[in-house]
């Protein structure tokens, strides 16, 4: 129950208005832009990033379906996830999830724990060229 005596009943916090504008933003994107067409690009996406990370054989992906949503799990052999994920981020400026993903039954399951993976996720905003740049980073920390 909130006080109702002063100073303390006029103290009750500060809104989230940024928050509520870019909730508001995101809304007004998805309704302008269509569910079904951002959903249809970021598997399109998905699908292209799978298919050349498959190519390199050094690489492991984990769970490599296409009816899946835009995060791709994946290990460089004789590489831990935290080396990838930073020299990505240094050499390149590419942004990844190293680690457990705050999943370590996932991690058991698919045999990848206490090591974790390495995670790629895509949205409505990547393009084929960053994939294409990504896939480049890791052959070049291959060489």
């Amino acid at each position: 129950m909130h006080p109702d005596f002063p100073p303390d009943k006029f103290e009750a916090g500060t809104l989230n208005t940024p928050g509520y504008a870019g909730l508001s933003a995101g809304i007004r994107f998805i309704l302008s832009v269509g569910l079904e067409k951002i959903i249809e690009y970021e598997q399109e996406m998905t699908k292209y990033l799978l298919e050349k990370l498959l190519e390199i054989d050094e690489i492991e992906v984990y769970a490599p379906g296409v009816n899946r949503v835009a995060t791709i799990s994946f290990n460089v052999k004789g590489a831990t996830a935290s080396d990838i994920s930073h020299y990505l981020d240094t050499e390149w400026g590419i942004y990844t999830r190293p680690g457990l993903h705050c999943a370590p039954e996932a991690h058991k399951t698919i045999g990848t724990l206490p090591k974790g993976t390495v995670r790629f996720s895509l949205s409505y905003f990547n393009t084929k060229s960053e994939i294409d740049t990504a896939i480049n980073a890791l052959k070049s920390y291959l060489c």
